[in-house]
């Protein structure tokens, strides 16, 4: 797959095997979803894998503060996005961890898991059983999504 996910430790291979193997993975009405392959390398309409950045960028109020949101987008690649009720995103750090973030301050994040695997085991013990350890860690959007 190459692309913003070329490089990044622990899980960049179960990643790109992931997003290969589908084309859209959402909640039914459209507003949570996994980035795909063809996410990555689409144009970005109507919705771009890399728009959280993109508005933390526009909103930075010096050039430094541009400098630090680049510097931390270079570490972080989104692999899910949610937009319904506020922006927020799951994104693989350069070290393989599993971090969620949300607006205002995109780049405030906090661990979900500490690599992709997993993540995606959890998301799977969430349908075997309710309040798991696993399933406190998500974010309170996706346990909603994908119950």
């Amino acid at each position: 797959m190459g692309g913003p996910l070329s490089g990044f430790e622990g899980s960049s291979a179960l990643l790109e095997a992931w997003g290969a193997r589908f084309g859209e993975l959402s909640s039914s009405d459209q507003t949570v979803w996994f980035l795909s392959q063809e996410d990555y390398n689409a144009s970005g309409e109507p919705f771009a894998w890399d728009e959280f950045r993109r508005i933390s960028i526009e909103a930075a109020v010096s050039e430094t503060e541009k400098l630090k949101i680049a510097a931390f987008w270079r570490e972080h690649v989104p692999i899910l996005l949610g937009v319904a009720d506020n922006y927020w995103y799951l994104a693989v750090r350069s070290d393989g961890v599993v971090v969620s973030g949300r607006e205002p301050e995109f780049e405030a994040t906090d661990q979900i898991a500490p690599d992709f695997r997993a993540l995606l085991t959890a998301i799977a013990a969430q349908g075997n059983a309710a309040n798991t350890p696993e399933t406190v860690l998500l974010p309170r959007e996706l346990t909603a999504t994908f119950q």
